[in-house]
């Protein structure tokens, strides 16, 4: 008796398991983008409806400078407007007749002006540029 009760509760929880197996290998319905400023897909995750995704979120993406401008990492821009950090992120949610629902955000950086700038380098170059003119007015009035 104990063998035959043994091997019923065997094939109950291999049913049972099956179930759960076929419900957990539905697709996840929200696909979140983070994209960088030139629209390259930095990372792309699918979740389920009402997954936190703060964890997914990428590093901060970091933009090259320019000569005359330096880029800062500000945050990520939603489609709504807001500006998002890492630990602000809302749970993604699919409204009422929703199958599938992509949500992007784009990395946005704010811009220094540093044209007007001068570095170390260059004020050193500047005071021999200064001392060279000067050596050239004395080569011009004493003719060496």
């Amino acid at each position: 008796m104990k063998k035959a009760l043994s091997v019923l509760l065997s094939v109950l929880v291999i049913f049972s398991m099956v179930g759960v197996m076929a419900f957990a290998a539905e697709e996840p319905a929200i696909t979140v983008q983070f994209k960088d400023w030139d629209g390259k897909v930095v990372k792309e995750i699918q979740v389920d409806s009402g997954t936190i995704i703060t964890q997914y979120a990428p590093e901060n993406p970091e933009r090259a400078d320019t000569d005359d401008t330096d880029y800062t990492f500000a945050g990520w821009r939603g489609e709504d407007g807001e500006l998002y950090h890492k630990s602000t992120f809302p749970t993604p949610v699919l409204a009422e007749g929703e199958t599938t629902k992509t949500v992007v955000y784009t990395a946005e950086y704010t811009e220094k002006d540093t044209s007007g700038y001068q570095s170390f380098w260059n004020f050193i170059e500047s005071i021999f540029e200064r001392i060279n003119m000067l050596f050239e007015y004395f080569a011009e009035v004493f003719n060496w």
